[in-house]
C-alpha cells in the first residue's frame, strides 16, 4: 500500500525549486501550505504574546533560507526546525530582557522616586535619537514591537535591537552616575 502524501503537500519540492527561480505564484502557494504549519508550531513553543511575531520572524526566515535549502530531508522538516530556533531564540531574547531590566531596577535607588524619575528621565533624553525612540515607544507607551516599528518606519529586528541597546546603555550610565554620585547612607 502506497502512502499518499496530504493534500496540496505532495508538491512542495517542486514550489521550493520554482519559487527559488522566481515563480511568483509558486512562492504564493508555499506560503500558503507552510503558514499553518508554523503558526501551530509557534502556538505550542512560542510565547502568546509574540505570536504574530514570531510567525513573522519565522515565515522570514524561512523565506530568506529558501535558496540555500538542500533538500537534504523534508522541507517541512526544515521548515518546522528553523520556527524551533525562532522560537528559542525570542525566549533567549525575553530572558536576556529580564536580566536587564532587574539590572536597572535594582539600580535605582527606591528611596527618592522624584529624583530617581528625573535622572531616569534626563538619562533617557540623552540617549541616541534612534535608541530613545525604539524604547520610548515600546518601554514607555508599551507598544508591541511589530506596531512601534510602523511607527518608526524601520524593521521589527532593528526596533528589538535599538531597545536593547538604549537598555545596556541606560543601565551603564545608572552606574556611571551611582558612582560619580555617592548616596546617603541610612543610619
Amino acid at each position: 500500500m502506497a502512502v499518499v502524501p496530504p493534500p496540496g503537500q505532495d508538491n512542495l519540492d517542486d514550489l521550493v525549486s520554482r519559487s527559488v527561480t522566481g515563480d511568483v505564484e509558486a512562492l504564493q502557494r508555499l506560503i500558503v501550505l507552510v503558514t499553518p504549519e508554523i503558526r501551530r508550531l509557534v502556538a505550542v513553543l512560542g510565547d502568546r504574546e509574540e505570536f504574530d511575531d514570531l510567525v513573522q520572524d519565522s515565515m522570514e526566515r524561512v523565506l530568506s533560507g529558501l535558496p540555500r535549502f538542500r533538500g537534504d530531508g523534508p522541507f517541512l522538516h526544515w521548515v518546522r526546525q528553523i520556527t524551533r530556533w525562532t522560537c528559542a531564540d525570542a525566549t533567549r531574547r525575553r530572558i536576556r530582557q529580564r536580566r536587564r531590566d532587574e539590572q536597572l531596577a535594582a539600580s535605582a535607588d527606591h528611596d527618592a522616586p522624584t529624583g530617581d524619575v528625573c535622572e531616569l528621565s534626563s538619562l533617557i533624553e540623552q540617549l541616541d535619537a534612534d535608541r530613545r525612540d525604539a524604547f520610548i515607544a515600546t518601554q514607555i507607551l508599551g507598544l508591541p514591537y511589530a506596531e512601534a516599528a510602523a511607527v518608526l518606519d524601520c524593521p521589527i529586528g532593528t526596533v528589538r535591537s535599538r531597545v536593547a541597546r538604549a537598555r545596556a546603555d541606560l543601565i551603564e550610565a545608572l552606574g556611571d552616575t551611582e558612582r560619580a554620585v555617592p548616596r546617603r547612607r541610612r543610619a
